[in-house]
């Protein structure tokens, strides 16, 4: 049944007009709407919020203080390995007895030299050995040779002799002999005896046991000598013998 409302009837076309119409599936009204409600919609910025920081810019970031920190590692473990060692072993210093080595030597030769180069002395032995408490150097089989300054050439033989370090002096025992060359102003000399001293630079030869002096084609022998060739002065003790192949001078004049 139809009825009329209290106002009148109106046109249905105008009810048409004012009553909403149904929207499709779809519309662009339905699509702005749920894209505003989408939850994965970009937030709106909100300042109290701190930004989410990727795993590739926080490493960027630790590679930044990577040198600082190997560094500090490093000053670290060096620092325990400093604290973690044990103390050195202060060097021990054995004192030498004066009758004690300090090295050996086999089948050797020892050369002096002066400051300008020039050789003053040479000791060949089979064996020897240093004692530093008196720089004193001991040799089987002693073979000595001494150049002076103005040029002489001494040589020494021996079964054992000792000479100090600078080759200037030296001891000869057993079977001990000693040749002075012959120069321009001197003929050659020869000493022979169980036991010889000898300054070759000095030019001096002494000897506390029987000795013999072959002096050119002269032979003397005696109980002790002293020889010194700078004070040209030649002293044999004992009972002396004598044998004289030269002539004098004085009696040549």
């Amino acid at each position: 049944m139809l009825r009329f409302a209290a106002h009148g009837p109106r046109p249905l076309r105008r009810i048409a007009a004012t009553s909403p119409r149904p929207r499709r599936p779809g519309h662009p009204s339905e699509r702005r709407g749920a894209a505003m409600t989408s939850p994965t919609a970009p937030q709106p910025y909100d300042p109290r919020r701190k930004p989410r920081r990727s795993l590739r810019y926080r490493l960027d970031k630790l590679s930044v203080y990577a040198p600082m920190l190997v560094m500090a590692a490093l000053a670290l473990a060096t620092y325990w390995l400093s604290r973690s060692m044990p103390e050195p072993i202060a060097p021990q210093t054995i004192a030498l007895t004066e009758r004690e080595p300090d090295y050996r030597l086999h089948g050797f030769a020892v050369r002096s030299y002066r400051p300008d180069g020039q050789l003053t002395a040479e000791i060949f032995g089979s064996n020897g050995q240093h004692f530093p408490a008196s720089d004193t150097l001991e040799v089987h089989n002693l073979r000595l040779r001494a150049i002076t300054e103005d040029g002489r050439v001494l040589s020494a033989t021996a079964d054992t002799g000792a000479s100090n370090g600078q080759g200037t002096y030296a001891r000869l025992d057993g079977q001990a002999v000693v040749i002075q060359q012959a120069s321009a102003s001197a003929p050659r000399m020869e000493f022979r005896s169980a036991q010889l001293q000898v300054w070759p630079e000095e030019g001096r030869v002494h000897s506390d046991t029987p000795v013999q002096l072959l002096r050119g084609p002269d032979r003397l022998s005696g109980h002790n000598l002293r020889y010194d060739k700078q004070r040209h002065l030649t002293e044999i003790g004992g009972p002396v013998q004598a044998t004289f192949l030269s002539v004098p001078r004085v009696m040549q004049k």
